[in-house]
């Protein structure tokens, strides 16, 4: 069982880091939560199904409830001025 088990972890171990390269802290954390569940439902025979879409909507909710304080506006813009456009090209 731990052969099975070896390469899931490797891979799980990727995405996490993946996730905490590119994402805030507290959603990365979830994330990961979310890939190592999804992971480990594979091994609950006959649970696979309600497992990913339990996970799926607790993550879901867990994501909804750390993004609702976000100012969108704000997060989004661009700090640095874009470079000039070109002269037109005759």
């Amino acid at each position: 069982i731990f052969d099975d088990i070896a390469p899931v972890s490797s891979v799980v171990r990727q995405r996490i880091n993946y996730a905490r390269t590119l994402i805030p802290p507290p959603v990365s954390f979830h994330l990961s939560q979310f890939v190592v569940l999804f992971s480990y439902s594979f091994f609950f025979d006959g649970l696979t199904g309600i497992t990913i879409t339990a996970g799926a909507i607790i993550t879901l909710a867990l994501l909804m409830a750390f993004t609702a304080r976000v100012k969108w506006d704000a997060a989004l813009t661009s700090r640095a001025t874009p470079p000039p456009m070109p002269p037109p090209v005759a």
